[in-house]
């Protein structure tokens, strides 16, 4: 059953026209009204960024100091609801599943929280759009600041996927979301097992994984050619994370593979070096007669997690080499030679077993 919300805003001017047999409301409400209103954001492309937007700190400030000033510098709120009921300038909206602020998601938090009596804000509600339309409107509307490629994936669906393989990670699927790691990386490790027509594993996957992020985000958003991962995925994505705060590895590294992260307190191995050894475990797996990524007999995220740590060695000595010692990790890493040292590892590593 669809979730139906209803508000109430009780504005200082409200008028509604029809064009093209669609209603629309316009309103212009008093910031005071907003206190403490929760209204769906769920039409948004993007979620509420706080501090990261520049725009919030400006909006704060001019309601503090120069709030009769607010309804002129603020391009105001868009929204979309299923119906309308208004009585003068009493105006009750419903919002139905998907519905909710398309636009101007960052003011209406803030005077959420600092609206008062001396600004006013104007508000557009756009009555009853198809919901094909919705993804579009909303895209098209956030275009002043270009909305990410990962938002626009959340936004149509296309990362649904990761959501069902990995229910319980803590993940940011679209600007705004609050999470531990990004969509956009368990995108970039999926991708390292990439299967290609050829039915073999894509010979540059290791390099669009590490630089061409934005491609991956994009492939994605078009047709999800990463989907056949997902029955390996929640142990890659845990290797992932288990060999990314490994200690052995970090020790057996040179100091400037490891980063400190502040919000953690604890040091990280670089999320370019971990993907080389993801990139080396493609060893352990096979891809099956349904083009299915898979371990192969005897092989699991404790015995890769093990491997890793021994080749960590044989790998650190690499880094040293005369070619490598004296390049930042982030061109060491992203140096095809360097790939290719990585992989002879592993492979010499697997073959001796």
């Amino acid at each position: 059953m669809k979730q139906i919300k209803k508000i109430l805003l009780n504005a200082e001017y409200a008028t509604e026209f029809s064009i093209d047999e669609r209603k629309t409301i316009f309103m212009v409400v008093n910031t005071k009204e907003l206190l403490n209103k929760e209204i769906p954001n769920d039409a948004n492309t993007r979620n509420f960024t706080g501090d990261q937007n520049k725009a919030v700190f400006q909006m704060i400030n001019t309601l503090r100091k120069t709030p009769e000033s607010f309804r002129i510098k603020n391009a105001g709120i868009r929204m979309i609801a299923s119906e309308v009921i208004r009585n003068d300038n009493m105006v009750e909206l419903w919002f139905k599943d998907g519905e909710g602020i398309c636009n101007g998601g960052h003011t209406f938090e803030v005077c959420k929280i600092f609206g008062n009596s001396n600004a006013y804000v104007y508000i557009t509600v756009e009555i009853n759009l198809p919901k094909e339309e919705l993804v579009d409107v909303s895209v098209a509307l956030n275009m002043s600041k270009r909305v990410e490629d990962y938002s626009i994936g959340e936004k149509i669906g296309s990362q649904k996927w990761i959501r069902e393989t990995l229910p319980n990670e803590s993940l940011k699927y679209k600007e705004g979301d609050e999470g531990d790691y990004h969509v956009t990386d368990v995108l970039k490790v999926a991708n390292l097992f990439k299967v290609g027509k050829d039915k073999k594993y894509c010979k540059n996957s290791i390099n669009s994984s590490l630089v061409r992020k934005t491609a991956i985000v994009r492939e994605n958003n078009k047709n999800q050619p990463l989907l056949n991962t997902k029955y390996l995925l929640p142990d890659i994505w845990e290797l992932y994370k288990l060999i990314e705060d490994n200690q052995v590895i970090q020790e057996n590294l040179p100091n400037r593979f490891t980063l400190m992260k502040k919000e953690e307190m604890k040091p990280k191995l670089t999320q370019g070096m971990v993907i080389l050894f993801i990139f080396g475990t493609r060893y352990m797996t096979e891809i099956n007669k349904n083009n299915i990524p898979k371990w192969k007999e005897g092989y699991s995220v404790e015995r890769a997690l093990m491997i890793c740590e021994k080749i960590s060695i044989q790998i650190s000595k690499i880094t040293k080499l005369a070619s490598f010692k004296d390049m930042s990790a982030e061109f060491i890493y992203k140096d095809r030679r360097f790939h290719d040292k990585v992989k002879r590892i592993f492979a010499d590593e697997l073959l001796s077993h």
